[in-house]
Order: structure tokens, then sequence, then C-alpha cells
């Protein structure tokens, strides 16, 4: 789905710790919105995710008990910067 521009996988209790791991570069580049509260996600994923989607604007991975505010630090500089929105809480 390269053309995807809001997705919500909030509460979905199959993305785990390493499901977005292996995303490629730059294959989300449409997505604007992702919405992963609830889910499982770690730290690895938020980066591999800011990978594929550099363009995201709303990131909302708010109740994700595996990652924490720290785990942006492992982001590229650079990386995410139409980002004006993020759930962490």
């Amino acid at each position: 789905a390269p053309n995807l521009i809001v997705l919500n996988l909030s509460g979905c209790e199959n993305i785990v710790m390493g499901s977005l791991k292996d995303l490629p570069s730059a294959s989300l580049t449409h997505l604007k919105e992702i919405h992963l509260s609830g889910t499982s996600i770690g730290g690895e994923d938020i980066v591999s995710l800011a990978r594929a989607a550099p363009n995201l604007i709303d990131l909302n991975f708010s109740s994700c008990k595996y990652v924490a505010a720290d785990s942006l630090k492992d982001l590229l500089p650079h990386s995410l910067i139409c980002l004006t929105a993020i759930g962490l809480e």
C-alpha cells in the first residue's frame, strides 16, 4: 500500500516488539499518520518506522509499554522532520 496516508493499528495485539523492524527504507513515503497506541512495539520499531515513513506528521504510540520517551534518542538526526504531533502517554 505505497499510497497509504493514515494507518490505525491501535490496540492490535499482534503488533509486537520487532513487528516493524524489517520495513524497507522509504517504503511508506505517503504515510502521514500512524496510530500504534496499546500495541507492544519497541523503540527499535519506532526507528524502523521513521526510516520507512519519513514524512510522518502524527505518530501516536501512547500506552505502548515497551516504548519510552528516550526511545526517540535513537532516531537519526533529521528523521521525521515533518512531525508535528506525537503521542507518548
